[in-house]
């Protein structure tokens, strides 16, 4: 069944709507939560309105929400006090406060992951969701002015609800598909009748249900007004920039489905370009800057207009970067086949590596996308300078930048009202969404950060799709890769408010990925080139140290190894190398076996045998041997990994059967 991302060569989509912040749920802060919960559901499960009064079940709704918004891992609890029977049951209270108010607690809970939604789905929660989609115009047309905003506001939280749900289980994409939500859904994409957040949360939603989805993309061909309209608004300048690159990511999964074009590539290319060249640290200094200058009345509103205009930019920049490099990896798995039919043989190239973020494709095929298929979307990008565009958009956070947004974060969250005095009424607040200094603070870095790993994730496939010529110029980009690996210098010019750990992390691993297929490429064309100075080669040894992920580690061994076993190299890194190898030998299977490949690369070459001492090595390749064998002896090992150490143990019977027989 279509509808949902796909994890294989192309760009992996995490487009999933953030949660509603705690700070814009109705405050339950005197709620102790593990001894509050039955009086909750007893709340919500109380039908009659003679003794729960409207605010008390709003209440009720939100603290389920907030509780499911602090700690996603508290759902699971929720439901198995019946509070999800009952929030569902809330969707359709007479009062739109409290079906807001539960449809948003569902949007947090719909964030749990695949089992939580598999949950939702067990208990019926989109026949629901469904009849308040279908019933939207109703409430329009029946609500007074500020309830038009909550019924704006309800209609976010349903859509938002519906993208998590599609993005993890394939029954919530047939539901919706065969429901006449669709059309309503398609008519939510009109900015002039509809608010900007609402339009933009539906156009998110129908890029996750329209991929591989062939009933929701034949729909939508066959609505020929509407989707003649869609067209005209993504093309038109006028209007937000995210939107139109939604537009064209809906464009893009209806012909590929509908018309089998899977990479009708140039019509669209210039205009993805716009998304991948949108400055968005301008836009970020620009808006923060001009609050400060003009602030709003209310300085909470001020910081929520940042956050979203910033958040909005970042998410354009995301999916530009995630269409072209779908349309790189696409086009990169296309022209290898076409280079197999041309040569009528299999090459032997460099070992490919599997990330997923991108595809690889063999080094010695790629060639074609330049010399022999010089129509290609890849040859076209050439035009546009496509690496140092995609490489400007990895610079580190500016210094200024994050100063001026702690000044503005600063400024809000040390005024002199007290922090109950920020808070609104409750429809109102449901309206504004409103945010605490942190949350935008954490929020907006995070999104930024964001922007440079899709963008790296991108210049991974358009380094592998560089002609050779090409490549042989592009010391540059192994300058900038080697210093956005330098974490810890990051981190250290943010202050302790901003916790971007895990997107740091994520970033040295596709940097240092690509440092390796940077590496291996430029080799393949010029093998003599040394372009890496010693500070940089000690800067990789040191990311082989356990502080740093298993996937760093791995990129950073096989680099080593690279650059070991290179003519330039002194004869005294040998034994450095060696060292680590040897002491990467008792950790994780992949780290084993990056290790062990680089002892087989290296030392069966004469230079580097004087470096190993026979008795010592064998004993250290004997126990790893060992350490093997137990592993796949107690089990818990994938079949890959299962495959790895069968080969890796042969390998190393072979090695030192070999380096006996040298010595």
């Amino acid at each position: 069944m279509g509808g949902k991302s796909k994890k294989n060569d192309r760009a992996q989509r995490r487009q999933n709507v953030e949660p509603i912040p705690s700070s814009a749920v109705p405050s339950s802060d005197r709620v102790d939560p593990t001894e509050k919960y039955p009086v909750f559901a007893q709340v919500l499960q109380d039908r009659d309105n003679r003794n729960s009064e409207e605010n008390e079940r709003e209440t009720a709704c939100a603290a389920a929400s907030q509780f499911a918004f602090e700690d996603p891992k508290i759902v699971g609890k929720l439901i198995d006090l019946g509070l999800l029977k009952c929030l569902i049951e809330r969707m359709g209270d007479p009062s739109i406060s409290v079906r807001t108010a539960a449809a948003g607690a569902i949007r947090n809970f719909t964030l749990g992951g695949e089992e939580i939604c598999e949950k939702l789905m067990q208990s019926d929660c989109m026949t629901p969701l469904l009849h308040l989609t279908l019933s939207y115009k109703q409430h329009l047309q029946e609500a007074k002015e500020l309830d038009k905003k909550v019924a704006e506001l309800l209609m976010i939280q349903v859509i938002a609800s519906f993208t998590n749900l599609c993005e993890t289980n394939n029954r919530a994409v047939e539901l919706f598909s065969n429901s006449t939500a669709l059309s309503m859904a398609l008519e939510l994409l009109n900015v002039k009748q509809y608010p900007l957040q609402l339009v933009i949360e539906t156009a998110q939603f129908l890029n996750v249900v329209t991929e591989n989805n062939e009933s929701c993309c034949r729909a939508i061909r066959a609505d020929r007004e509407r989707a003649g309209a869609l067209e005209v608004m993504m093309k038109d300048p006028e209007q937000h920039i995210y939107l139109r690159m939604l537009l064209c990511a809906i464009h893009l999964n209806v012909a590929t489905v509908v018309d089998g074009q899977e990479n009708n590539n140039q019509e669209y290319t210039p205009f993805i370009m716009q998304g991948v060249q949108l400055d968005v640290q301008t836009i970020f200094s620009e808006c923060i800057q001009k609050e400060l200058n003009e602030p709003a009345e209310d300085e909470m509103d001020g910081m929520n207009r940042v956050y979203h205009q910033v958040q909005w930019a970042c998410k354009a920049k995301q999916l530009a970067l995630e269409l072209l490099t779908n349309i790189l990896t696409g086009e990169c798995a296309h022209d290898s086949e076409s280079a197999d039919r041309r040569e009528g043989e299999e090459e032997e190239g460099a070992n490919e590596m599997e990330t997923e973020e991108y595809v690889e494709v063999d080094i010695n095929k790629v060639d074609y996308l330049f010399t022999q298929l010089p129509g290609t979307t890849s040859s076209y990008l050439k035009q546009f300078n496509i690496e140092r565009s995609i490489l400007q958009q990895c610079a580190p956070l500016d210094t200024g930048s994050i100063q001026l947004l702690h000044t503005f974060s600063n400024k809000i969250h040390h005024r002199n009202e007290p922090r109950d005095q920020m808070k609104m009424h409750v429809a109102t607040r449901w309206d504004q969404q409103i945010l605490s200094p942190e949350e935008c603070t954490n929020g907006m870095v995070k999104s930024l950060k964001m922007c440079s790993l899709r963008a790296l994730s991108c210049l991974g496939n358009v380094l592998l799709c560089m002609s050779r010529e090409e490549v042989k110029n592009e010391s540059q980009v192994w300058n900038h890769l080697i210093r956005l690996c330098d974490v810890k210098t990051e981190v250290a010019r943010l202050t302790s408010e901003i916790s971007c750990g895990e997107v740091y992390s994520s970033i040295v691993d596709v940097a240092t990925s690509n440092l390796y297929v940077l590496l291996r490429k430029i080799l393949s064309v010029s093998p003599g080139s040394n372009f890496w100075t010693t500070e940089e080669v000690e800067s990789i040894y040191k990311m082989c140290q356990r502080e740093y992920s298993r996937e760093t580690r791995v990129n950073c061994l096989n680099i080593i190894t690279v650059i070991t076993r290179h003519p330039s190299t002194p004869t005294s890194f040998y034994q450095v190398a060696l060292d680590l190898f040897l002491a990467s030998l008792s950790d994780e299977t992949d780290i084993v076996k990056a290790a062990l490949d680089g002892i087989f690369d290296v030392y069966a070459e004469k230079e580097a045998n004087a470096f190993i001492q026979l008795a010592p090595f064998s004993e250290a390749l004997t126990k790893t041997q060992a350490q093997l064998k137990a592993k796949k002896k107690k089990g818990g090992l994938t079949r890959e990994e299962v495959e790895d150490v069968d080969e890796m143990m042969t390998n190393l019977d072979n090695f030192i059967a070999y380096k006996r027989e040298q010595q």
